[in-house]
C-alpha cells in the first residue's frame, strides 16, 4: 500500500509538471505563443522593409568621404568656415577637427654675380678657398641684379651662424637674405562626409571641399575650437 501511494502521488507531480509546461510556465512548448517581448521585438516587419533604387543602394554602401577646407591665416575665416558647416552641412561641433598646418622659413645666404671674367675669377677663388660650391646665379625676388646662391636655410639662427663662420673665413661680401618667414595656417578636416555632401559649397569656404591630405599635423579637437566663440 505504501508503495502504491508513493506511485500515486508521483503520477500527481507529474501531471502537475505537464499542465504548468502547458500554459507556458516553464518557457512554453513547441509550437506555442511565444511569451518573451524581446523576441517578439526583435522579429522582422516584412511591412515595414523599403526597397531602394540602384543609386540609392550604391550610395548607402559607399564609405565615408574625408573632405578638407582651407586654407585659413585668421581666425575669423575659421569661425565662418565652422558656421557654415552647421548651416550647410547640419554637422554639429566633434564631426570636423581643425588641423594647423606649418611652412617652415626660408633664409637664403648669397653674394652679387661677378660683373666681369676678373671679378668672376676672384670670387670664384675666394669661394673655392673657403670650401663653398655655390649654386646657379639667378635673379632674386625684387632684386635687378643677378646673385649666387651659397647656402639655403629653413631657420634665421642657423643662417646667422653660418654666415658669421663664412664671413670669418675671408668672404665679406656675403649676406643674409630672408626669402619667406615661418607661418602656421589651419584647415578644417571632415572625416566622414556621406556621398551626397561632397557637392556642397560656401563662400566661406575657399576652394571648396577638397580630398584629405595624407601628412597632416596633430588635429585640435572642435571642441576646443568652438569654446573660442
Amino acid at each position: 500500500m505504501k508503495r502504491l501511494g508513493l506511485l500515486l502521488l508521483a503520477l500527481l507531480l507529474a501531471h502537475a509538471v505537464l499542465w504548468a509546461w502547458g500554459q507556458g510556465y516553464l518557457g512554453g512548448q513547441p509550437g506555442s505563443t511565444q511569451r518573451e517581448p524581446a523576441r517578439l521585438a526583435a522579429q522582422l516587419h516584412p511591412e515595414r522593409l523599403q526597397l531602394l533604387s540602384p543609386e540609392a543602394a550604391s550610395a548607402a554602401l559607399k564609405p565615408l568621404q574625408c573632405r578638407e577646407i582651407g586654407q585659413f591665416t585668421e581666425e575669423t575665416q575659421l569661425l565662418a568656415a565652422e558656421q557654415a558647416l552647421r548651416e550647410q552641412l547640419r554637422l554639429q561641433p566633434g564631426q570636423w577637427q581643425r588641423v594647423e598646418r606649418r611652412q617652415s622659413g626660408l633664409w637664403l645666404i648669397a653674394t652679387r654675380a661677378a660683373d666681369n671674367a676678373a671679378d668672376l675669377e676672384r670670387k670664384r677663388v675666394a669661394l673655392d678657398k673657403a670650401g663653398v660650391k655655390p649654386q646657379k646665379s639667378q635673379a632674386l625676388m625684387g632684386e635687378r641684379e643677378a646673385s649666387w646662391i651659397v647656402e639655403r636655410f629653413e631657420d634665421e639662427a642657423a643662417a646667422r651662424a653660418a654666415l658669421a663662420r663664412l664671413q670669418g673665413k675671408g668672404l665679406r661680401l656675403l649676406r643674409l637674405l630672408p626669402m619667406r618667414l615661418p607661418t602656421s595656417y589651419w584647415w578644417l578636416r571632415l572625416p566622414g562626409l556621406e556621398q551626397a555632401q561632397l557637392k556642397a559649397s560656401h563662400p566661406a569656404w575657399p576652394g571648396g571641399l577638397r580630398a584629405c591630405s595624407a601628412a597632416s599635423a596633430p588635429p585640435e579637437p572642435a571642441s576646443v575650437a568652438a569654446s573660442a566663440t
